[in-house]
């Protein structure tokens, strides 16, 4: 699956939020069963938690989809967008990263 770059005028508040405004985006691509990881949005988000995950997300497989969200990416470390590239480059089949910003020209190489 392709990542998508989606770009917000305002951040999603909530969890619940952010999956109803990106539902309409993630449907048409899976009919099985979705699970959502979304990063970023409440807390800022940690290097640590970014390796954790995508090394989880790297291990999964069945018929299952997961939508890796990962919230202000305009406000992430080089690192983090570096291994995000990376991890874009090679995603599993199963994995539909999302990314959410709110102004792209703070984002250095992701897109």
């Amino acid at each position: 699956m392709q990542a998508r770059l989606v770009l917000l005028s305002v951040m999603p508040s909530s969890r619940s939020a952010c999956q109803k405004i990106l539902s309409p985006l993630v449907s048409p691509v899976s009919s099985q069963k979705i699970i959502w990881l979304i990063l970023g949005l409440e807390t800022k988000l940690l290097i640590k938690e970014v390796r954790k995950t995508l090394s989880l997300l790297a291990q999964m497989s069945g018929k299952t989809t997961y939508v890796l969200v990962i919230a202000n990416i305009n406000q992430t470390s080089t690192i983090i967008q570096n291994t995000l590239l990376k991890f874009l480059e090679e995603s599993p089949p199963k994995v539909l990263p999302v990314l959410l910003a709110t102004k792209t020209m703070e984002i250095e190489s992701v897109v």
